[in-house]
């Protein structure tokens, strides 16, 4: 795509988010100007480093970089002078009681109101997740008050929340079959019309509400999602107990019967990362401060923290004491292809073997680093898969990793010293490993 200098946008905060709409926004030929106040991870992104794991996404910085189309600045007057329009995509955190923290999206809607003031029209597009009504309230009176100008005349506003799924956001993010956008204002919705079409090569469809249902609907999927895997991962702890029963089939028909999204429909350990805990959260303690009954939340964050428990059971009823045993625990990111150990359900793995007493190695391909800054010297840490199994009395499955898929039976019985395996993410066929002589469970299955 050539490039457009009339599409030059801003993008505040180079989070997760931050950093691969940049990236991908530069990818699509428009000119970015990446803020971030954090001196340091500017120069690392600037070496052409990412701050964090994500397919795809350091081959496409390093030549967003190269050719000009992204570079980067601390300075929101040096951000906005160029830019037509800037997206807002500061991190939101958790506060103690799970709402969020906006004290980020606040000093951005500051500075950019103040920067407004020497300029001319921009379109503010908040993508960060915040509540609903954050945008028309707290965003729209900030930028009035530094800008001294008025929504729809001397800046436009909208709502933008984005749906990446940590692994696979750079795809996501140029594959988007539905846009939201959360705006009253014709001039922002028709402006971030044009920019997604020329993003997606006019393949998305438009979503277009107020600014507080966007907002809404960024919440209510999150918490529809963790909902929906609490819901299968309940069903799949039944079937273990069932003689017979086994959550794939049951999933298929969830998937086929009831048009449950195939993506949502597998059992496990749990789900963690950085949205869907956060945002449910988020959603509980709104409800709660509104008066209104957050049980079913609560309820699936609840039974979220107590499903890694499974695998502790089954390795016991196949017979490890787990203290004083030495367990491997393959994977400790909260999924594949991501280095992120947020809410992860194996890094709570982890912890609960070490304090029955296990003797604990660990491996991850990508989340090694950010573990021993957790993890310390209470646990060994693995070069490989295969490495860290050696002398192993259990191992249990944490991450879906291909590297871990790739396993076979007999490396498992040639380096393990007894072939013992909890499968926490159901990647391998119960029959297949009982003809190769190992002892092994998974979660969903009674057989």
């Amino acid at each position: 795509m050539a490039d457009n200098p009339k599409q030059s946008v801003a993008v505040v905060g180079l989070g997760y988010v931050g950093l691969c709409s940049a990236v991908v926004f530069a990818d699509r030929g428009f000119r970015v100007k990446g803020l971030e106040i954090d001196r340091k991870r500017v120069r690392m992104i600037n070496r052409g480093s990412t701050p964090i794991h994500e397919p795809g996404l350091k081959g496409m910085l390093k030549t967003a970089l190269r050719s000009g189309r992204l570079s980067l600045t601390s300075s929101y007057e040096d951000a906005l002078r160029d830019s037509n329009m800037v997206f807002i995509t500061v991190g939101t955190p958790s506060g103690p009681n799970g709402a969020i923290d906006l004290r980020y999206v606040r000093d951005a809607a500051s500075s950019i109101g103040k920067s407004l003031r020497t300029l001319d029209y921009r379109l503010v597009v908040v993508k960060s997740t915040v509540l609903p009504g954050s945008t028309d309230g707290l965003v729209k009176t900030i930028l009035e008050k530094e800008s001294r100008k008025e929504e729809g005349t001397g800046f436009g506003l909208a709502a933008n929340p984005e749906f990446l799924r940590e692994g696979s956001a750079i795809w996501d993010s140029k594959h988007q079959s539905t846009v939201l956008i959360g705006s009253s204002d014709p001039t922002s919705i028709r402006a971030l019309k044009g920019f997604y079409r020329n993003l997606n090569l006019g393949r998305s469809r438009y979503l277009v509400t107020s600014a507080t249902n966007a907002e809404f609907i960024k919440y209510a999927v999150n918490a529809y999602r963790a909902v929906t895997l609490t819901f299968l991962n309940t069903i799949a702890n039944i079937c273990s107990r069932t003689p017979g029963g086994d959550i794939d089939s049951v999933a298929r028909g969830l998937v086929d019967i009831a048009k449950l999204d195939r993506r949502y429909a597998k059992a496990g350990i749990g789900f963690g990362g950085s949205c869907l805990p956060k945002d449910t959260r988020a959603l509980a303690a709104r409800a709660t401060e509104l008066g209104e009954n957050a049980g079913l939340l609560e309820a699936a964050l609840r039974i979220n923290d107590t499903q890694p428990e499974k695998t502790l059971e089954m390795a016991k009823n196949l017979g490890v004491s787990i203290k004083g045993k030495k367990v491997t625990l393959l994977g400790l990111t909260f999924k594949a292809n991501s280095d992120d150990l947020r809410e992860s359900r194996a890094m709570l793995i982890a912890r609960k073997l070490i304090k029955e007493g296990a003797v604990v190695t660990v491996y991850d391909p990508q989340g090694m680093d950010k573990a021993a800054e957790i993890l310390g010297s209470r646990v060994r840490y693995g070069t490989s898969a295969k490495a860290s199994l050696k002398g192993a009395e259990c191992c249990i499955i944490g991450t879906d990793w291909d590297e871990f898929r790739r396993l076979t039976p007999k490396d498992y019985v040639s380096l393990m010293a007894t072939p013992v395996i909890v499968d926490g993410r159901r990647l391998y066929r119960p029959s297949t490993f009982a003809k190769g002589g190992v002892q092994y469970a998974r979660i969903g299955s009674a057989d």
